[in-house]
């Protein structure tokens, strides 16, 4: 169960959740036990006077004194009576190391739904809230570079493709993912980054005012479902002039579905009159799309 506790009285030990977005905040989750006073002292700085506190889930009471410790005993007697460490056998250090790689993919799978659902949030308000939805996009790619981009590249590729999550969501979100993991291995510098990320996340912005089953390009469409399907593209530049985007941003959503050699739509333009940023979300949009295919 969870309880309403004020900021003040936070401890460590607590297993807190905070209602606040995964962009609105610097912890990797929006869920987790408090293990730092910086911790503490980071979640007053947000300006919350209460944060939710499961209790069962939580080492601390609420009301629990802080732990003294007391310098009247004689630690050299209980270095006496300590037990020797156990050696680290190569099985042993095997297990540590199953441990910790499982450790880390339940964190960024749990990432990876709270950043779904944050992308879920910001296509809810672009019809309504275009700018409000751009400043959404912009904090979310933050969020990805600097929570779920900076750990193991091997594990963020691991949960690409959740099924739990929003379809259209986790597709913009695995091409967020695939793309800035590419362009962060090539050095590219973080208004760069910036730039393709958000492109990325909002690639398919244009496909809000399609009816569902136009949404996934299938090869029995009909001519004028083709066209309805490849006017997202004018859709989403339109209104990525309303959310007021970047001109990096707004070409990534122009040319995501160009390719190369100019077969590609809407202007058949080749790869050398694509942007960088264009060429790569084109090319793993275009590799990620294939597990939506029936």
């Amino acid at each position: 169960m969870t309880a309403k506790v004020p900021v003040e009285d936070l401890r460590v030990g607590m297993f807190i959740h905070l209602d606040l977005g995964w962009m609105s905040h610097p912890f990797p989750l929006s869920s987790f036990k408090i293990s730092s006073q910086e911790q503490i002292d980071t979640v007053r700085s947000l300006g919350l006077s209460h944060v939710r506190w499961d209790t069962a889930r939580s080492d601390a009471s609420h009301n629990a004194p802080e732990r003294v410790t007391d310098t009247a005993i004689d630690l050299s007697a209980l270095a006496v009576t300590q037990a020797e460490p156990e050696p680290e056998t190569p099985s042993r250090l095997h297990a540590k190391t199953l441990t910790a790689q499982e450790a880390s993919q339940r964190l960024c799978e749990k990432q990876f739904s709270e950043a779904c659902r944050a992308l879920k949030q910001v296509n809810d308000q672009a019809l309504t809230a275009p700018q409000a939805a751009r400043d959404s996009s912009h904090q979310l790619t933050r969020a990805l570079l600097d929570k779920m981009l900076i750990g193991d590249a091997e594990l963020c590729l691991r949960v690409l493709g959740d099924t739990h999550s929003d379809r259209g969501a986790a597709h913009a979100m695995n091409v967020s993912v695939l793309s800035l993991l590419l362009a962060k291995h090539l050095g590219w510098p973080d208004h760069e980054l910036m730039d393709l990320g958000t492109g990325a996340l909002l690639h398919d912005i244009g496909k809000l005012n399609l009816p569902d089953r136009l949404r996934w390009q299938q090869d029995n469409f009909t001519t004028a479902e083709q066209s309805l399907y490849r006017d997202h593209v004018a859709q989403g530049i339109a209104l990525g002039r309303r959310m007021g985007l970047t001109a990096g941003s707004l070409l990534v959503l122009a040319q995501h579905h160009e390719m190369a050699d100019g077969s590609g739509f809407p202007s058949g333009c080749p790869q050398e009159r694509m942007t960088p940023a264009a060429r790569i979300v084109s090319l793993v949009n275009h590799y990620d799309k294939q597990q939506y295919v029936n």
